[in-house]
């Protein structure tokens, strides 16, 4: 009777699909794991871009490194909530 039944409608997402799909399609593919985050780095692509030119296209390289670990981190955040919520330590 003091059991909790526990049903997960969502399903995990792959840090390596993640970590794919922002590699070939930048903040699109992060639309897989974070939505937010996808709005952000969308938004600021134009100052990463115009910030290119003086710094050699390290600011590009950094953007990138930006995306890249944000939508990886997002969906193993995901990954990480859903498994508590398994086993009921939410």
């Amino acid at each position: 009777m003091g059991e909790k039944i526990v049903v997960i409608m969502e399903k995990p997402k792959s840090a390596a699909m993640a970590f794919a799909l922002t590699l070939f399609f930048g903040p699109l593919g992060m639309l897989y794991s974070t939505p937010i985050g996808a709005l952000v780095m969308f938004f600021t692509f134009w100052p990463a871009l115009f910030l290119a030119i003086p710094t050699l296209g390290l600011t590009l390289i950094a953007w990138v490194g930006l995306e890249l670990f944000w939508a990886t981190w997002a969906a193993i955040c995901q990954q990480e909530r859903l498994q508590k919520i398994s086993q009921g330590t939410s």
